[in-house]
């Protein structure tokens, strides 16, 4: 499958295999960068695992249908992430002279909002749903079809738009409790939400 299907050769051209391997083409898909979210890298990139920086192939892998292909993922915000960690460093650091309570603080810091925040929430835009998967050990996935979503809004309260730059989307869905369809904590969501609702109208 090909990703952006460039008409001029100006376009970015990525092809996606079902079994979950990336071939570059040419040059990344144009993605919503600029929103905190990431295309797909070529093979000669590094798809490891990192404290910031990190991709949900072998995810998508396990959920995609045949032909079905992601193009765009993205997680709760960097932004967020490193604010909240950092604030909870500072309060274990002022905590040193109690170590009972300053190293649970100091690794609750690291590893929470460090790693676990974005590990455990991946989302992703495929050209036919949205998927949402939360948890690690013990996972989850919610997905809705763009035919079957009714409205989408975007909740963004005044902390999280000026402290974080975050924001969050509820998606209403037929049939779907629409609780459990809110992509969380996820940077500039107004721009998020133009891209779903770009998807939408193809659907």
């Amino acid at each position: 499958m090909v990703v952006g299907n460039p008409s001029d050769g100006t376009e970015p051209c990525v092809q996606r295999l079902v079994t979950g391997s990336y071939l570059e083409t040419g040059m990344r898909p144009q993605g919503l960068a600029g929103a905190g979210l990431s295309a797909f890298r070529s093979p000669r990139q590094s798809y490891s695992l990192t404290l910031w920086h990190m991709t949900y192939e072998r995810i998508w892998q396990k959920v995609l249908g045949p032909g079905e292909v992601v193009q765009h993922e993205f997680s709760i915000s960097k932004r967020y992430r490193m604010i909240n960690m950092i604030v909870w460093l500072v309060i274990g650091v002022a905590c040193i002279f109690f170590p009972p309570a300053a190293i649970p603080i100091i690794a609750f810091a690291l590893i929470y909002f460090g790693w676990y925040l974005k590990i455990a929430n991946a989302y992703a835009f495929t050209d036919h749903r949205v998927l949402i998967h939360t948890g690690w050990l013990s996972t989850k996935l919610i997905s809705t079809d763009y035919s079957k979503s009714t409205a989408v809004t975007v909740h963004a309260p005044v902390l999280s738009r000026i402290g974080f730059h975050t924001g969050s989307i509820k998606i209403d869905s037929a049939g779907t409790n629409r609780d459990n369809l809110v992509l969380k904590n996820i940077e500039h969501p107004y721009e998020v939400k133009k891209k779903l609702d770009e998807m939408r109208k193809h659907h």
